[in-house]
């Protein structure tokens, strides 16, 4: 069991870390961003990864403020994306809850 509090301790460290470097590069975050980043952040998560699933034209995976305004931006103006497109935005229920103990 010690291992796992080690592994962690580490895994939380890492993710504050590139938190903190995040936010330095980002530019502004509004305070209900800033607040969502963190949340995401404590369930265990980068910030160089969405829940939304959203990837650039690489195919890697959007970081978690662009990808938030992506969907944002899909939500309020539908007609610049596809009907499905749209119906899954509509769909989606936001992240899950599993939490990591921090």
């Amino acid at each position: 069991m010690k291992r796992s509090n080690v592994l962690d301790k580490e895994l939380r460290d890492l993710l504050r870390k590139e938190l903190r470097e995040y936010e330095q590069t980002i530019g502004d975050l509004t305070p209900d961003e800033r607040k969502e980043l963190r949340e995401w952040i404590k369930k265990g998560r980068s910030v160089y990864d969405n829940p939304w699933y959203i990837s650039m034209e690489n195919g890697w995976p959007m970081d978690y403020i662009e990808a938030s305004r992506t969907f944002d931006e899909i939500q309020n103006d539908p007609d610049i994306y596809s009907s499905e497109d749209s119906a899954a935005c509509d769909a989606y229920e936001g992240p899950g809850t599993d939490d990591l103990p921090f």
